[in-house]
């Protein structure tokens, strides 16, 4: 039970920092990265993809060192 919880939290946590980065770029103090003509969306959306392994990797790996007491 204990497990589920803190993977409830991370979950809800994550998603709950999606959102206000999601919110905080519609405002009117981060314009600039929509007038950025130099950037390519898809190669974009792959550093979204591959910022959000790096964070659950990151997460497996701290868990198990939490739980067993190695880092592997």
């Amino acid at each position: 039970m204990e497990v589920s919880l803190y993977f409830a939290i991370s979950i809800f946590t994550f998603c709950f920092l999606i959102g206000i980065s999601y919110f905080l770029s519609k405002s009117e103090k981060f314009e600039f990265i929509d007038t950025r003509n130099s950037r390519f969306v898809t190669i974009d959306g792959l550093r979204g993809y591959l910022a959000t392994s790096v964070f659950f990797h990151h997460y497996i790996i701290t868990w198990y060192w939490v739980n067993h007491g190695r880092w592997e």
